[in-house]
């Protein structure tokens, strides 16, 4: 059977006699803290992976580099070397024998392109026949899970011993980066008090999901929250209970969208969210059950443990319904959040071009 019986060993292995140069340039880069890491604004684990990927080419030009990955990706994103699959109509049957933590060989020979994927093929350099291929484990950072497989191909003939412990080290290193990537994206994306995505990491993802959106041609809103008479709060209990409630708030909208909705600290006591694939009666029912959510949290003031429940404000637009780009699609949804406060608070306005716009209220529905 060309499938490997090896257990990936988590340790690093001692490779043979002639990998010394290119064993010094992976200590090189494992120890260079400046080496490129992708675009630290990016939580996107195609890009960054691809990114590493491209880092490593640079230093093993006698290798073709791809990793397929264990989850779907957005297939209008560009990548070079990474792909998703696993399952898919078409892929070898060895993708779902191989049991995990095994790594794989695949020899040089006339089965070569029926035993690989055919999203690798597509982004393969390697001549049929040429050169065998192995696919490593790629665990995710900081967990025993499987990602996916980090696939290598020689451009000339090279032993499968060799080949699967240059795998294995090549794809802890790709872990390896790919952690100190999330640490960064971390430090800057991240809010500290709430855990949420802060302002910039909005503005630069509206910008991506709005750009996705338009190419597969689908639907996407934007809501901005704004807690109401949130400085009343800060001015009876104090700003410590003021970042209790912002947190409670930041807890309560993450768990009333779905998980791949995106919600962000705008700053203050202002947050952002963005539902990808929603239309307007999607976006409208998102909004009637956050109308109809409870805010609430227990403080301890003077002694006393007071129940504080907040409400919030609301402001909805569409794209493309109503916005061309992202730019205009944060206006208007900011202008409908101020026309919602000017019109009372407690309430959520929707954009409509015509000047129509739709208003909601808790438990109610009026025009």
């Amino acid at each position: 059977s060309f499938l490997g019986g090896m257990e990936e060993n988590r340790a690093a292995p001692d490779l043979p006699a002639g990998s010394s140069s290119l064993e010094q340039v992976l200590a090189a880069m494992q120890g260079a803290q400046h080496l490129k890491v992708g675009d630290p604004r990016s939580g996107e684990v195609g890009e960054i992976l691809d990114s590493v990927l491209e880092l490593l080419q640079q230093f093993s030009p006698q290798f073709q580099l791809n990793i397929l990955l264990f989850q779907d990706l957005d297939e209008g994103d560009a990548r070079k070397r990474v792909f998703s699959g696993g399952s898919r109509q078409g892929d070898p049957d060895w993708l779902a024998q191989r049991q995990p933590g095994q790594a794989v060989t695949i020899p040089a020979g006339g089965a070569w392109r029926e035993l690989l994927p055919a999203s690798l093929l597509l982004r393969s350099g390697a001549e049929p026949g040429k050169a065998l291929t192995v696919a490593v484990p790629l665990y995710a950072p900081d967990t025993n899970r499987e990602a996916g497989l980090l696939f290598l191909q020689g451009r000339t003939h090279w032993s499968s011993d060799y080949a699967l412990k240059l795998g294995a080290k090549l794809s802890r290193f790709v872990t390896h980066r790919w952690q100190i990537h999330e640490a960064l994206n971390r430090m800057i994306n991240v809010d500290s008090l709430t855990g949420l995505f802060n302002r910039a990491f909005l503005d630069a993802q509206l910008s991506l999901l709005v750009e996705r959106a338009r190419r597969k041609e689908a639907p996407l809103a934007l809501i901005i929250a704004d807690i109401d008479k949130f400085k009343s709060i800060n001015t009876d209990f104090g700003l410590t209970t003021g970042d209790q409630v912002l947190q409670m708030a930041a807890r309560r909208l993450q768990e009333e969208v779905r998980q791949v909705d995106v919600v962000c600290r705008r700053g203050g006591e202002e947050f952002g969210i963005i539902l990808p694939d929603a239309d307007f009666e999607a976006a409208r029912e998102v909004a009637l059950r956050l109308l109809d959510a409870r805010f609430e949290t227990t403080v301890t003031h003077q002694g006393k443990q007071v129940p504080v429940v907040v409400r919030f404000s609301y402001g909805v637009s569409v794209f493309p319904d109503n916005a061309v780009n992202a730019k205009q699609l944060h206006h208007q949804a900011e202008q409908m959040e101020a026309f919602s406060k000017d019109r009372g608070r407690n309430r959520c306005n929707f954009f409509c071009n015509d000047g129509n716009h739709l208003e909601l209220r808790p438990n109610s529905v009026s025009s």
